[in-house]
């Protein structure tokens, strides 16, 4: 009887272990498509720009004197709209000639079709989480070629949710 309860525990955990493996497996894989589709993305906005991937999996796409970088490590793969499907937030940071930095955020919806752009959010400087379907966003109060910019005055917090197909900012 002993052996039976065991064999049950060791079963279970098993099936549990599975599970969390194959959930995670799947959060990666929504987490490439969504790089990939960025890339995608920045790769048509630049003309089909030079493309390098560092050790760290930082993918650079240059043009002439712009530059983005795609950050993985960066990407929220969360339920964002109301479908019921695991969508992605991928943050994007450029480079112009002149040093000037421009951070952006691309809401990606999962469909039928795979990842797929539906809004760019130019105004966040950070996503800090997705809860609830509710995006949660560190927003600047002063332009980014500010000397103040990133201080902890001259940030707040701004919330977005989809309604209906549209994402909006909560007030």
């Amino acid at each position: 009887m002993r052996n039976l309860t065991l064999l049950f525990i060791l079963t279970v955990a098993a099936a549990a272990f599975m599970q969390c493996g194959n959930s995670n497996s799947a959060g990666n894989r929504l987490k490439e498509q969504a790089v990939s589709t960025a890339r995608d993305h920045l790769l048509d906005l630049t003309g089909n720009g030079n493309v390098t991937t560092d050790k760290e999996g930082v993918i650079t796409i240059t043009a002439g004197s712009v530059s983005y970088l795609i950050d993985p490590s960066g990407v929220f793969v969360e339920e964002i709209n109301e479908d019921g499907l695991r969508d992605a937030i991928v943050p994007v940071t450029g480079y112009d000639g002149s040093g000037m930095i421009v951070k952006k955020h691309l809401i990606l919806i999962n469909s039928d079709r795979g990842m797929v752009l539906d809004t760019v959010l130019n105004d966040v400087v950070r996503v800090l989480k997705v809860e609830d379907r509710v995006i949660y966003a560190e927003l600047s109060k002063v332009s980014m070629d500010s000397p103040y910019y990133g201080c902890a005055e001259c940030v707040e917090i701004a919330s977005y949710r989809f309604r209906g197909d549209k994402l909006e900012k909560l007030e």
